[in-house]
């Protein structure tokens, strides 16, 4: 037999976890847009339901292997921020150090969870950078520069 307690603790599970899942699309929706090169995910929430698993999950997902996305080092998510991720939520320490965590009662907040999804680039330079450096490269007074031609004009009879 359920008690009114077991019963409202069941509902939260319940509504955490349809939270949790309907974030964790969110960031998978967000990871596939090709020029994406950060996402930040952030929650109002003290539940490592909605943060470390919603964070866990999208590192494992399709979406984030075929985007190059990792977590940003904790030198670009607030590093002088002492409160991290809870390491036995997350696969490794090294993860759980990219994330932060505000707690109740001893942050001065009612809770607080920020994680910074980066895209990895790759080392080749692009064709437009490299462009670029090229025209940066070549002196201008022998670079050639494109001239429109001029249309004749053609008298009617």
């Amino acid at each position: 037999m359920h008690t009114a307690e077991s019963e409202s603790t069941e509902q939260q599970d319940n509504r955490l976890n349809k939270l949790a899942g309907f974030q964790l699309m969110m960031i998978r929706h967000a990871m596939k847009f090709p020029s994406v090169q950060r996402i930040v995910y952030s929650t109002c929430s003290i539940h490592a339901t909605e943060n470390e698993h919603v964070v866990r999950a999208a590192l494992k997902s399709e979406e984030c292997a075929s985007g190059r996305f990792k977590l940003g080092p904790r030198d670009d998510v607030l590093p002088t921020w002492h409160r991290r991720g809870l390491s036995e939520e997350m696969d490794s320490p090294e993860d759980a150090n990219s994330l932060v965590r505000c707690s109740p009662g001893e942050d001065a907040t009612n809770g607080f969870f920020v994680s910074l999804f980066v895209r990895e680039t790759e080392t080749l330079p692009n064709k437009r950078k490299a462009e670029a450096e090229l025209e940066a490269e070549t002196p201008t007074e022998f670079a050639t520069k494109r001239r429109k031609k001029k249309k004749k004009k053609v008298a009617v009879v």
